[in-house]
């Protein structure tokens, strides 16, 4: 039996002036983030749900530098949209988060974007050795897998 987190929508009333938020277990709810000093936002998690991807996109977050998510799916990109376009975090230069499958498909997306990172990492992700090649290219020693 996992961990579970459950409904953590009221931390965000609750702490107005929140920096960092760490939250660990599967079946989270975020509910509306509104968390303007927010500068961490990590969710380590089971596998990212349309739901989750939902909440972390309506985020209003416009200090965050860092997001740490769980588990990516591939079908999951479109929903990632508006935060790939940069838009949604404009100051983001560290993404994390672990792919479930097509590791290359989700890393590719990322390396096309128009976010400004300094350090990505997809945590247990079966990369390719060309996919490889192009992320230690454009990050170096800063990305991590």
């Amino acid at each position: 039996m996992g961990m579970t987190c459950g409904d953590v929508s009221k931390v965000w009333s609750a702490f107005p002036k929140l920096t960092l938020f760490s939250a660990f277990g599967s079946d989270i709810e975020f509910g509306e983030i509104v968390a303007p000093e927010l500068d961490h936002l990590g969710a380590t998690i089971g596998k990212l749900t349309p739901e989750i991807v939902g909440s972390v996109v309506a985020t209003h977050a416009p200090k965050l530098t860092s997001l740490r998510l769980g588990y990516m799916d591939v079908s999951l990109l479109g929903a990632l949209r508006p935060i790939l376009s940069g838009k949604t975090f404009p100051k983001l230069v560290d993404l994390q988060f672990t792919a479930t499958d097509n590791a290359d498909a989700i890393a590719e997306a990322v390396l096309k974007s128009a976010l400004k990172l300094d350090t990505f990492a997809m945590w247990s992700s079966e990369l390719g050795k060309p996919m490889l090649a192009k992320l230690r290219a454009r990050f170096g020693d800063k990305f991590q897998t």
